[in-house]
């Protein structure tokens, strides 16, 4: 998989002209001070480059000499801070025409001239101050010194006066704020890259104990999302002759080296949804909250995580991805509810077409916005507004996430489905006891809605139906004599239990009565159980219950008389429960 993203980014680069150009076009340098100091030791160009974090997202603030500086600061940076040129990790620069600290270092003290005469003893002699452990670092290097020359000692101790010179009174550098001090030296490109690659080299390969050489190449372990060491046993493959997971030669390691390179700087604004496109050979980038809009027949997604080094934290296979969705969602408004708390609740009610929009309509109306912040966090981080919530959110965000972002099919569509009705329900009971009977009627839509969607169907059947039953229900309560359930209906019998249970509890003369009350109810494990529930409630309650109340008689014997074939319906019970009483309904609302 990786090999085959490494292949499609170097075919761009040798479409833009080959070399590293569009790694630089888009490449993000540390937040600080910048300085470029010419030959005769004046500081020419001073920048200060700042990525800020605006409304519209991630902001890189440049000056005129920012491609400059983006040229030198790329080939003046360590493959990782575990393999430096200052063994104390003070200086962050891999070469002597860079230097670099982060500004703190220099106000705490902890920059001092002996740290400074090391770092450049050790690139004046990296051999002996460095790479004399590793045999083979040592012979990448004498063979690099062999085809380029040693280091410019002439050039390599008039930066290091300046620095000592100079470094400990830049009264131009404002050190109140925090962030990087680099300053370069004036030197051509050439020199610049040579003296990168008079680092890279010896470093580039993970680890060099494992390097072998086959047919006069060197090959070895990738520096990438890979650490093997004494530590790390268990990466080690034993019934090998060569335990690494795999070995890259030279050409290689700096291809996938470049790769990493361009995927930290989409990660450094924020954009750590990769999609890379085999066939047409295009890589695109987005933020967690944009679309990826392009129709990809075969590729890979990748998402990004930005630490100490970025990582490929998720990887999967892209196949005939669309953000269209194959059926348009249509989210209505079947109970016809009056959102006067919550009117944002209403901008939900309309055509749906996008899978991303999808997902954002799941976020708010199931999850209250918890879901899309969780969508990639590790399991501990994982946060929500309780810890049924976040049960749920950790339940369905890798299927709600591959369903809106990565892939489609009939498989994952009825996965979809199943988790949806199961994370809705559960909602729905939440923002009943919670007392929130909008939200209540929202979810309920939503439910119907999807259902209306996962049957492929556009016409308004659901909707009608809705209608109907409620209708029909408070028909029946408020003008036939003796009511019943037609046999086989076991919806209309769960929403008339709903109503029964929403009523007995409202007779509760309790000071604070708490929606748990229903609890007993909806754990219910078969109808035996809730009629026995019943009964015991209308027993504690019917005493305020005048004998001449038809409309509880009829309710009563609608639910005792009749027995459902069906498991118990939640959604039907919840909306009997939620929907307005028709034991406080006025007779007139409904003629």
């Amino acid at each position: 998989m990786l090999q085959e993203c490494v292949a499609v980014f170097q075919k761009i680069l040798e479409e833009q002209g080959g070399g590293e150009q569009k790694i630089l076009d888009e490449y993000v340098p540390a937040s600080g001070t910048y300085l470029l100091v010419t030959r005769d030791g004046t500081i020419r160009f001073q920048e200060e480059i700042e990525l800020k974090k605006k409304k519209e997202g991630l902001i890189l603030e440049r000056g005129l000499h920012f491609a400059l500086f983006c040229f030198m600061d790329y080939h003046s940076r360590l493959i990782s801070m575990n393999k430096p040129m200052d063994s104390k990790k003070v200086i962050h620069s891999d070469n002597y025409l860079s230097f670099w600290i982060k500004k703190d270092s220099l106000v705490s003290g902890k920059l001092s001239p002996e740290i400074i005469d090391r770092y450049y003893d050790t690139l004046l002699d990296p051999i002996g101050k460095k790479y004399g452990k590793s045999q083979e670092a040592v012979r990448i290097y004498q063979e690099f010194e062999e085809k380029n020359g040693a280091v410019d000692q002439e050039e390599l101790e008039r930066c290091r006066r300046w620095i000592k010179e100079h470094i400990f009174s830049l009264d131009c550098v404002d050190f109140s704020k925090k962030g990087y001090l680099k300053i370069f030296f004036e030197a051509d490109e050439e020199t610049y890259i040579r003296e990168d690659q008079r680092y890279l080299l010896p470093n580039i390969y993970n680890n060099n104990d494992y390097n072998v050489e086959i047919n006069g190449e060197i090959l070895g372990i990738p520096d990438n999302n890979l650490g093997m060491n004494a530590k790390k046993p268990f990466l080690s493959i034993k019934t090998r002759k060569y335990p690494a997971p795999y070995l890259l030669n030279e050409k290689q390691v700096i291809q996938q080296k470049q790769f990493f390179d361009y995927l930290t700087n989409q990660a450094a604004i924020g954009r750590l949804n990769i999609y890379i496109d085999t066939d047409k050979n295009k890589i695109y980038s987005y933020t967690s909250k944009e679309t990826c809009k392009e129709k990809i027949d075969s590729g890979y997604f990748l998402r990004l995580n930005k630490g100490k080094e970025t990582e490929i934290s998720y990887q999967d296979n892209l196949s005939g991805y669309r953000q269209e969705m194959k059926y348009p969602f249509y989210f209505r408004n079947f109970m016809d509810a009056k959102y006067t708390r919550h009117p944002e609740y209403a901008e939900w009610f309309k055509r749906i077409d996008s899978r991303m929009e999808f997902k954002d309509c799941i976020n708010d109306v199931v999850f209250l916005n918890y879901l899309n912040g969780n969508l990639w966090r590790k399991e501990e981080e994982v946060s929500a507004l309780n810890e049924e919530m976040r049960c749920d959110i950790l339940f369905a965000r890798a299927t709600i996430r591959n369903w809106s972002m990565i892939r489609s099919g009939e498989d994952l569509d009825r996965r979809l489905k199943t988790v949806l009705e199961k994370v809705t329900l559960r909602a729905l009971k939440r923002s009943v006891l919670a007392n929130q009977p909008e939200r209540t009627s929202w979810q309920l839509n939503f439910l119907w809605s999807c259902k209306e969607y996962f049957r492929k169907k556009e016409e308004n059947g659901m909707e009608e139906s809705g209608y109907e039953l409620v209708e029909k229900f408070k028909k029946k309560v408020l003008t036939e004599e003796s009511p019943h359930i037609e046999k086989g209906n076991d919806e209309e019998y769960y929403f008339t239990v709903g109503q029964f249970v929403g009523y007995l509890i409202s007779l509760n003369k309790a000071k604070n009565r708490p929606q748990s009350l229903v609890n007993p109810f909806l754990n219910a494990t078969n109808d035996k159980v809730l009629k026995c529930r019943i009964g015991q409630i209308y027993k504690k309650y019917n005493y305020t219950i005048s004998h001449d109340s038809k409309r509880a008689k009829k309710l009563l014997g609608m639910v005792m008389s009749y027995t459902p074939t069906g498991a118990f319906n939640m959604e039907k019970f919840l909306w009997g429960y939620a929907e307005s009483n028709v034991m406080y309904t006025k007779k007139e609302e409904t003629e």
